[in-house]
């Protein structure tokens, strides 16, 4: 995972030469300022030692506080949408893998009663787990691993293939249960 600092150095169109570009602001700032404050950021600087330099440079001091400040509220903006991006697929997974849980569990209780049901829960709990909480699985798993932590998608989607495996095993046995009925009603 990038640092938060590293994720505050950016190209393209943005907020933040918008606003520089705004002409209700105080000083039309350089494109050269913008790109060394978000390199500067980027690279682990403090925002006064920035300032400073831009001032050094021949930046109005307000133009420069004003660069900062900017660059700074682009960087949280792109971390809160990061968030709110990674917060919505985690929910999406979860409620289709509890979907996907609670059919087989109601399916394994149509096949063989409460006891059937009760151990398709318990082997439906670790691919659950590995789906709703990938990051903490893959660092529990870690400590059994050789010398670093297995990522998050990788965990997740062992989930997925584990609870899709269970799943469609239930659906194959109530395609049999469901011939053999058949053939009994012949």
């Amino acid at each position: 995972m990038n640092s938060p600092r590293g994720r505050f150095a950016g190209a393209g169109s943005t907020c933040l030469q918008k606003h520089m570009s705004n002409p209700s602001s105080p000083a039309s700032v350089p494109d050269w300022a913008i790109t060394h404050v978000r390199g500067a950021l980027g690279i682990g600087k403090s925002a006064t030692e920035i300032e400073q330099w831009l001032v050094a440079q021949g930046l109005a001091p307000a133009a420069a506080k004003s660069t900062v400040i900017s660059a700074l509220e682009e960087g949280v903006q792109r971390e809160f949408e990061s968030i709110h991006r990674t917060e919505r697929r985690d929910r999406i997974h979860r409620m289709l893998s509890g979907g996907v849980a609670c059919v087989s569990v109601l399916t394994a209780y149509w096949l063989g009663g409460i006891w059937f049901a009760l151990r398709a829960l318990v082997g439906i709990l670790l691919p659950l787990a590995c789906i709703w909480f990938p990051d903490g699985m893959g660092t529990h798993w870690s400590a059994f691993s050789f010398n670093r932590p297995t990522i998050g998608p990788m965990v997740r989607l062992g989930g997925w293939v584990l609870l899709l495996s269970l799943a469609i095993f239930l659906a194959v046995l109530v395609e049999a249960v469901i011939g053999v009925q058949q053939d009994h009603a012949r």
